[in-house]
């Protein structure tokens, strides 16, 4: 039996929770979610860059340095990473080095972050392993455009 609820909230995690309790014809893939591991030291890029993946359904975990992504990405999996480059402590293109070394990884894709704009750091930064770049300050509907094609 299905009912129907009206939901006054943008809160996805929370409409999937009610969509749940309500349907008993429940699927997974109704809400298969893509996880993301987000890397990056800036807390502004980090809230805008959180708001709009969880608007578009992605489920995300944050890590601010390459350390903490590295334990993160041993400890769960990820569909996708997104990498800030210019990060303290070990630097994005290593981390992703590390990361991508476990077999879990070897083909997941990695999106390069970074405020690095200059002729010649896109290829760089796709040489050296990423699948993606974005440079920042981000343009809001250009990312959307991009993350669209990582959405199961």
């Amino acid at each position: 039996m299905e009912q129907q609820v009206k939901l006054e909230t943008n809160d996805f995690s929370f409409k999937r929770q009610v969509y749940i309790l309500y349907n008993t014809n429940y699927n997974n893939d109704d809400f298969s979610m893509v996880k993301v591991l987000l890397v990056e030291d800036n807390p502004l890029n980090m809230e805008l860059i959180i708001e709009i993946l969880r608007s578009q359904g992605f489920t995300v975990d944050t890590a601010v340095d390459g350390e903490k992504a590295v334990d993160m990405a041993e400890k769960y999996t990820y569909d996708i990473i997104l990498m800030d480059i210019a990060l303290p402590g070990i630097d994005g293109v290593e981390t992703s080095k590390k990361i991508k070394s476990k077999p879990q990884y070897k083909n997941v894709p990695f999106v390069a972050l970074t405020a690095f704009a200059m002729a010649g750091d896109k290829e760089r930064l796709l040489n050296a392993g990423f699948n993606e770049y974005v440079s920042k300050p981000l343009e809001v509907h250009e990312f959307v455009k991009k993350m669209e094609k990582y959405r199961k």
